[in-house]
């Protein structure tokens, strides 16, 4: 059974759960790939440049450095504002906020910025690679939990950041405090359908080319 989560676990377990039940069940290992690595490269540095840490972005960011240039402006402002960066919390089953490593962690989060503002409380999320549809989806979990967290803000704005491609491509979301629970009870059915599967079946797809656990790759699935 899986009875705790986070949004990159719902989603392998939507995306297929058998491959889910390998990984988080059966914890077979699933290395990360180069892509993987990359993005934690420059979430550190971002980290480290909005935190103080480092006094200027890096001049050599290869390979294939992303537009971290064009972010310029906007993350300067957030030096100024004083964010938490790269913010670990976790939720009960009744949604209230809990220490992420404790008993009662049921949904966990990582947020890479998040700040109160005025009547308002603003995420943002950096992303490598390509804007996805599905994003959007993890902005409004983002949302949802942000309001959660700051019970004196009427409005949740999120924003994935891609680096690859610049400014201009910003994802955003905005949740008002009124729509929270309808958000939260839609999330909470959708949980609901992986913590109570007891089969786990494949769903063979193009994932299966780059899943650790396919056939031709000697592991234990009957596909890929």
């Amino acid at each position: 059974m899986i009875n705790k989560w986070s949004y990159s676990r719902l989603k392998t377990y939507e995306s297929c759960p058998q491959k889910a039940k390998y990984k988080i069940i059966d914890k077979l290992p699933d290395p990360a790939g180069p892509a993987a690595a990359r993005g934690t490269k420059y979430h550190k540095i971002l980290e480290e440049y909005v935190g103080g840490v480092l006094p200027a972005l890096p001049p050599d960011l290869a390979p294939n450095p992303p537009p971290l240039p064009a972010y310029l402006d906007k993350l300067n402002a957030l030096r100024e504002k004083k964010p938490k960066l790269e913010y670990q919390i976790a939720f009960t089953r009744e949604w209230k906020p809990t220490d992420f490593f404790a008993d009662n962690a049921w949904a966990r989060a990582v947020y890479d910025v998040i700040y109160p503002n005025k009547y308002e409380v603003q995420v943002i999320d950096y992303k490598t690679g390509r804007p996805s549809p599905d994003h959007l989806q993890q902005l409004e979990l983002y949302a949802a939990t942000a309001l959660i967290l700051h019970p004196e803000a009427e409005l949740a704005m999120c924003a994935d950041w891609y680096l690859d491609n610049g400014p201009h491509s910003t994802l955003e979301f905005v949740l008002a405090r009124n729509g929270l629970q309808d958000v939260l009870t839609r999330w909470t059915a959708r949980v609901q359908v992986m913590e109570t599967d007891t089969v786990f079946p494949a769903r063979p797809g193009r994932h299966c080319s780059y899943c650790a656990f396919a056939k031709k790759k000697g592991g234990p699935c009957q596909f890929g």
